[in-house]
């Protein structure tokens, strides 16, 4: 059950990476990233609200995992095309930092609350709720960005482009 429940994230992660193209051309960067970031919250709190049926952890497991996989596939390029190209190449690399970041701040979490709280579903439903802490400050943070200006620019909306540009 519990190899399942890990690798269906992953089976989620492939299909939300190869949809993500598609979106990310169609509809720009930003609101691509936050669709997926739905995507990702929805999923999350539907495991943590999971109770006696294992489907609805298997579902919201490839739901925030199609969510991943999404925003996996453009943060990278939504950041790069935002940087200076000085140091477009230390800001792309710090998502692959931050991801790692993100993973260790899980173990702990993890190793914290199996030390802490007594074999009860609590011991998974912090752990998959927390997700939804990091997920709702990027939404937060989506709101103060501009879309891409390569991506304006791609579109001929020039004038949007250049005020995204002056933005960032």
């Amino acid at each position: 059950v519990s190899s399942n429940v890990v690798s269906l994230l992953t089976a989620g992660c492939f299909f939300g990476a190869i949809f993500a193209s598609f979106v990310n051309e169609r509809f720009g960067r930003r609101y691509s990233i936050m669709g997926f970031l739905m995507f990702f919250l929805i999923g999350s709190a539907v495991q943590t609200a999971a109770s006696n049926s294992l489907s609805y952890m298997y579902g919201g497991r490839v739901i925030a995992g199609f969510g991943v996989g999404g925003m996996s596939a453009i943060t990278p390029v939504f950041v790069s095309e935002n940087c200076p190209p000085a140091i477009r190449g230390r800001i792309a690399g710090l998502f692959q930092e931050f991801l790692v970041i993100g993973v260790t701040v899980a173990y702990w979490l993890c190793y914290g609350v199996a030390e802490t709280i007594a074999p009860t579903t609590m011991q998974w439903r912090i752990p998959i709720g927390f997700q939804l802490v990091p997920g709702g400050l990027m939404m937060i943070g989506l709101f103060f960005l501009t879309e891409s200006p390569r991506w304006l620019a791609k579109e001929n909306r020039f004038e949007e482009a250049l005020e995204a540009l002056a933005y960032m």
